[in-house]
């Protein structure tokens, strides 16, 4: 699209309320195994690891989860709503849905959302490193400080998303479709398998910054220095 006059915020922001996180923090065992038919509502969970071995899918929602991990998840279905979650390892889950949630200082690494949907979802300082987000569907989503390396959002549907203060390699963006993606505060820039751009938002520094990647993109052969 050019060169155009921009009123911020170019992406809508989350539609996130204060989760409506109930209870107190919960005195639980190092090892949490007792769910209701697979759900955990409305908990408090400190340092706690959740055990997910036998279930098919576990719904989370209004939790406040701080400093924990998931075991046994393989084959795992995990949906969060309207929740809170600090300092946790959700690495290598099959992450079916996020809504509404306030993710900060959690581990992503191998996490899956093939052809799921994130909405209405803040990350802060979070690491999202081999993350699968082929075919995912992101409705504004704001990622802040967050480091993303390797990710493939083949397919992905991007909408209103944005990125502040965080560091992007490797992004893969192959017949991606994007609706006001803000790129301007990402401090560096790795976007591959580039097809078309249409939707995204750079600075001009950053346009610079893409060309080799363009030129790639386009077919060009440049001469290389000596």
């Amino acid at each position: 699209m050019g060169y155009q006059a921009i009123e911020e915020p170019w992406a809508r922001p989350p539609e996130l309320t204060a989760p409506g996180v109930g209870g107190t923090w919960s005195d639980a065992p190092a090892l949490v195994t007792d769910f209701d038919l697979g759900e955990l509502s409305w908990q408090r969970l400190d340092s706690a690891t959740i055990d997910l071995a036998g279930l098919a899918r576990v719904e989370i929602d209004h939790c406040h989860l701080k400093n924990v991990t998931f075991a046994n998840g393989d084959g795992t279905e995990v949906a969060v709503a309207e929740s809170v979650i600090e300092g946790s390892d959700l690495s290598r889950l099959d992450m079916v849905s996020i809504a509404e949630c306030r993710i900060s200082g959690a581990k992503l690494v191998g996490t899956s959302f093939s052809g799921k949907v994130i909405r209405d979802t803040e990350l802060d300082g979070c690491v999202l490193r081999l993350a699968n987000l082929r075919m995912v569907s992101l409705q504004r989503v704001a990622f802040v400080g967050c480091t993303i390396e390797d990710v493939d959002a083949y397919g992905a549907d991007l909408e209103d998303v944005s990125f502040n203060d965080s560091t992007m390699s490797a992004f893969s963006i192959d017949q991606a479709a994007a609706t006001r993606v803000d790129l301007r505060g990402c401090t560096t820039l790795g976007l591959t398998a580039i097809a078309r751009l249409d939707g995204f938002l750079v600075s001009d520094d950053q346009l610079f910054a893409l060309a080799p990647q363009l030129a790639a993109a386009a077919g060009l052969t440049i001469e290389a220095g000596t």
